[in-house]
C-alpha cells in the first residue's frame, strides 16, 4: 500500500472523538439553543413550553453523563492518591503524635521550670534591693568626719546599685529549652468543653457580639428554610415555585 494510499485511508477514518470532545461539542449546540430559548421572555405557548422542557431533558442527560465520565476517568487518579495516602499515614500519624505528646512533656517541665525561676528571681531581687537600701542607709548615716568608712560606704552603695541592675536582667533572660533553634512557648489558653447555658450564651453574644449571633442565626434560618420550613419567626421567606 502506497504512502498516498494510506492518507486517503487516514483521511477518510478520523480517529475517534473522545468523551471529552463529544461532550463538548453538545455542549457547544445546547449553548446555543439555551441562549435563545432561556432568556427573561415568558413562555408564549405550549410549542415554546415543549422546546424548553426539551433543552432541560438535553441538559440533565449531558450533565448526568459528563458527571459519569468524569468519575469514571478520575477514578484511577484517586484510586492511586488513596494508596498513596495510606501508604504515608502510619507515618505521618504516628510523627504528629510524637510532636504533640513531646510538646505537652515539655510545656509541663517549661511551666515548672518558669515558676522556679520566677521564684529564684523575686528572692533575688528582695536580697539585692535589701542590700542597696542599707548601702544607702549606710552612706548616710557614716561619719562625715571619717573619710576612709565614707568612701568604702559609697563603693558598696555602688556594689548593691550594680548587683540590683544584674538581678534585674537575670531576671529577663530567656530559659526555655530550644526545639530547631527556637524556644518553646508555653502559654495557658481556653478550651471549649461544651454550652451549659444557651440562654446565657445567647444574650452575652446579642450584648457583645451582636454581628457574630445575627450570622450565626442568618445560617440556621437558611438551614431551616432548606429543609422545608415556610415560617420561621424573624424571617422572611419567599415561596417560589421551582421545577422538580
Amino acid at each position: 500500500m502506497t504512502d498516498a494510499q494510506q492518507a486517503e485511508i487516514g483521511h477518510n477514518n478520523p480517529p475517534e472523538k473522545t468523551p471529552l470532545e463529544l461532550a463538548s461539542d453538545l455542549h457547544e449546540n445546547l449553548s446555543v439553543e439555551a441562549e435563545n430559548w432561556l432568556d427573561d421572555q415568558p413562555i408564549e405557548n405550549q410549542a415554546q413550553a415543549d422546546e424548553v422542557a426539551r433543552i432541560i431533558e438535553v441538559a440533565a442527560e449531558l450533565e448526568k453523563s459528563s458527571l459519569a465520565t468524569r468519575k469514571e476517568l478520575t477514578k484511577p487518579f484517586k484510586d492511586a492518591a488513596k494508596e498513596i495516602e495510606a501508604d504515608w499515614k502510619p507515618i505521618l500519624d504516628d510523627s504528629k503524635e510524637w510532636k504533640e505528646a513531646g510538646k505537652s512533656k515539655l510545656a509541663k517541665w517549661e511551666a515548672k521550670q518558669a515558676a522556679l525561676k520566677r521564684e529564684r528571681d523575686e528572692i533575688a531581687s528582695r536580697e539585692a534591693e535589701a542590700k542597696r537600701k542599707a548601702a544607702e542607709e549606710a552612706v548616710r548615716t557614716v561619719d562625715r568626719s571619717d573619710l576612709s568608712a565614707r568612701r568604702e560606704a559609697e563603693r558598696d552603695l555602688k556594689t548593691a546599685q550594680k548587683h540590683v541592675k544584674i538581678v534585674a536582667k537575670d531576671a529577663k533572660k530567656d530559659q526555655r529549652t530550644k526545639i530547631g533553634g527556637r524556644r518553646i512557648a508555653v502559654k495557658t489558653v481556653p478550651q471549649f468543653v461544651k454550652v451549659t447555658d444557651s440562654h446565657a450564651l445567647l444574650e452575652f453574644l446579642f450584648e457583645r457580639h451582636r454581628m457574630l449571633l445575627d450570622e450565626a442565626a442568618e445560617e440556621l434560618a437558611k438551614g431551616l428554610v432548606s429543609r422545608g420550613a415556610s415560617e420561621v419567626p424573624g424571617v422572611e421567606i419567599e415561596m417560589k415555585e421551582v421545577g422538580v
